[in-house]
């Protein structure tokens, strides 16, 4: 064997609760993402207000703003 490729194994509750991440509800930005899932769910929104809102959260998930446009462009 010359490599291990492991998957999901991030300590994903920790992460949750630290204030720094927009899963945390303690965070500031824990609000707005809350608000963009609810309109991602709802059946009347567009399909170009989805696309909005996915990028607003990808760009909120993203320490290099950025790098946003470089991971479109990965094949």
């Amino acid at each position: 064997m010359t490599k291990i490729i492991a998957g999901g194994l991030c300590a994903f509750y920790e992460y949750m609760e630290h204030p720094s991440t927009i899963y945390c509800k303690d965070s500031p930005s824990n609000q707005r993402m809350k608000e963009i899932f609810a309109e991602l769910r709802k059946p009347e929104t567009s399909r170009e207000e989805h696309i909005a809102l996915s990028k607003k959260w990808t760009m909120m998930l993203m320490y290099r703003k950025d790098a946003y446009y470089e991971l479109l462009n990965r094949k």
